[in-house]
């Protein structure tokens, strides 16, 4: 008897519990013995997260079992040919259903239809379905969780694993910040990460630490200056006295809890003590305040701070250090807190750089 396979195409960006679910209604529908789950490539005109991002949620995302289990072929829609041939094969023992949703099955179907295959699909955001245009074709499900949706952060749909990698990742995080940044926020943001990344390396330090910190740092610079003021009387109320510049590094550490549930410690005294420094810093804090300082579209040439960074973190580190509170002695910028104290104490030692801003402020305020 010939065995029953479903071949279940979807981008999986992410993979949901919905996903599973049209998966279970599949194997039921057609009585079938195996459902192959297996993400796309690619997807025309779509630009998809990372194909191993996705494949690693698809696997975090269910239990490998006789009837569920993980594809090893993917689709490719640049090369329809070598899906024709690899669903000829498969026909020629088994009976083959491809699961796939409405979108899809428009691109591929002509390609598909002289294959003896079964089509299944599922619709979503109220599409509707024609079945005289697709013969041997049969709607099993619809969906109701949009993965723009999703990608915007509504995890209602996900399993805990898959919504922890995401976060741990920072996977979304490129599309969920930018309604709180102007353009300009998110271009000096994106630089940030591209400036920081590299200094991954001989750090030692988590990427994905360091694409969460460095696209999270900024998220309250811009933020309603009501609710910063109500954010920093509530949980913040040891900083209210210190300069307002600075406000946005402890109200970015709690939006980055609550809104974005960030739970690394690490990360979130990085973003808290991004602007002013503070004592014993991570070499992700390190990577951050640095980063922050000298990327690119910064007013002065930072080529020579940005290349010792990379080499060695600790030394570039205090170099940034050093000349970032040079420039604000020049400026006369009120920095006066107990954090910058602490960083100056601990990293500049022997340096009278505290007390000559402190100086320098009072004689011209």
């Amino acid at each position: 008897m010939r065995k029953k396979v479903i071949l279940f195409f979807d981008n999986f960006d992410p993979f949901t519990n919905n996903h599973l679910h049209i998966a279970n209604t599949a194997l039921k529908e057609v009585n079938g013995d195996v459902l192959k789950l297996s993400p796309n490539k690619n997807y025309p005109a779509k630009r998809l997260s990372p194909f191993k991002d996705r494949l690693n949620m698809v696997e975090l995302g269910f239990k490998p079992s006789k009837q569920i289990k993980l594809g090893d072929f993917h689709l490719d829609f640049k090369d329809k040919q070598r899906l024709k041939e690899y669903l000829s094969d498969i026909c020629n023992n088994s009976n083959l259903y491809v699961l796939i949703n409405l979108s899809t099955l428009e691109i591929i179907y002509r390609d598909l239809e002289n294959l003896e295959i079964n089509f299944l699909v599922y619709l979503e955001d109220n599409q509707s379905f024609n079945a005289m245009d697709y013969p041997r074709t049969k709607v099993i499900s619809k969906i109701d969780c949009l993965e723009k949706d999703i990608q915007m952060g509504d995890y209602t749909h996900l399993s805990k694993k898959v919504r922890d990698y995401i976060i741990a990742t920072g996977l979304y995080l490129k599309k969920q910040i930018r309604p709180y940044m102007s353009p300009k926020r998110y271009k000096h943001t994106l630089s940030v990460l591209k400036t920081a990344l590299p200094m991954a390396k001989n750090s030692k330090v988590s990427k994905n630490d360091i694409r969460v910190a460095c696209l999270l740092h900024d998220i309250a610079k811009e933020y309603d200056k009501v609710r910063t003021r109500q954010i920093m009387e509530k949980y913040y109320p040891q900083h209210l006295g210190e300069s307002e510049r600075i406000h946005h590094q402890y109200v970015g550490e709690y939006i980055a809890k609550k809104r974005f549930k960030i739970t690394n410690g690490d990360i979130l005294r990085s973003i808290k003590y991004h602007t002013s420094g503070t004592s014993d810093m991570s070499p992700l804090a390190k990577i951050l305040y640095s980063s922050d300082k000298i990327e690119p579209l910064r007013d002065f040439d930072s080529t020579f701070f940005i290349k010792e960074c990379i080499k060695d973190i600790e030394k570039g580190f205090i170099l940034v250090l050093e000349d970032n509170l040079k420039y604000i002695i020049r400026k006369s910028v009120n920095i006066v807190n107990e954090d910058t104290r602490l960083a100056m104490e601990q990293y500049l030692k022997g340096e009278d750089i505290y007390e000559q801003i402190i100086e320098k402020y009072c004689q011209n305020n």
